[in-house]
């Protein structure tokens, strides 16, 4: 069915692209720090939050991954659904 291997489904399996996906999810975390840290700065425990919302973050993260992947694993494997459709249609929602 759709098993066409295009551009976007090259790029997103290419292994030079895995420092970008890392980058980006440390800026994310460094974003949920600097702005947890913002609200934080007159708190006793300050630090201890900043660090338990860095942590809420990577677990956002990783469990987001996991529900993209339940949901277009099997429509990938199967041919129905190119991999840059799956990551096109669940990266707008």
């Amino acid at each position: 069915m759709s098993r066409s291997s295009g551009f976007l489904d090259t790029l997103l399996t290419s292994p030079s692209t895995e420092r970008f996906r890392v980058g980006i999810s440390l800026l994310f975390l460094l974003g949920v720090w600097l702005s947890v840290g913002s609200f934080a700065s007159g708190l006793p425990n300050g630090m201890l939050l900043m660090a338990a919302a860095v942590i809420g973050g990577y677990m956002a993260i990783n469990i987001g991954a996991n529900d993209v992947a339940n949901n277009v694993g099997p429509a990938v494997g199967s041919g129905a659904l190119s991999l840059g459709a799956a990551v096109g249609s669940d990266g707008c929602l």
